[in-house]
C-alpha cells in the first residue's frame, strides 16, 4: 500500500497474435476485490500485433482496494491466437513471467 506505482506487464511471445476483438482479458484477485476500469489503465498492443507488450497500471484508487481487499495475488487472463512463428514440440511457446515495477 505505500508503493509510488504499480505496474503488471507482459512481453508476449513472437508466437502470439494480439487480437483485441477476441482477447477478453479479465483481473482477477484473490482475495476478490471488485475492480472498476477507473482503477487501472490498461494499454495493449495493436490489434493484429505479433509478441508485443501489455501493461496494466493500477490508478491510487485502484491500489488503495488492492490495499484495502488484502490481497495477496492477482491473475491476468486473455486469448491470443498462435501464428506462424509458434513452435510446435515439447517446449511449446512460453511466455514472460509477470514483473513488479
Amino acid at each position: 500500500d505505500k508503493l509510488a506505482k504499480y505496474i503488471l506487464t507482459d512481453n508476449m511471445s513472437e508466437a502470439l497474435t494480439w487480437e483485441s476483438e477476441t482477447a477478453n482479458l479479465t483481473i482477477e484477485t484473490n482475495p476478490h476485490v471488485d475492480l472498476a476500469k477507473d482503477d487501472y489503465i490498461l494499454t495493449v498492443p495493436a490489434n493484429d500485433t505479433k509478441g508485443g507488450t501489455w501493461t496494466i497500471e493500477f490508478t491510487t484508487a485502484g491500489k488503495e482496494k488492492l490495499a484495502a481487499g488484502k490481497v495477496t495475488s492477482i491473475s491476468v487472463t486473455f486469448n491470443t491466437k498462435l501464428n506462424d512463428k509458434a513452435t510446435v514440440n515439447k517446449t511449446g511457446n512460453l511466455n514472460d513471467l509477470f514483473q513488479r515495477l
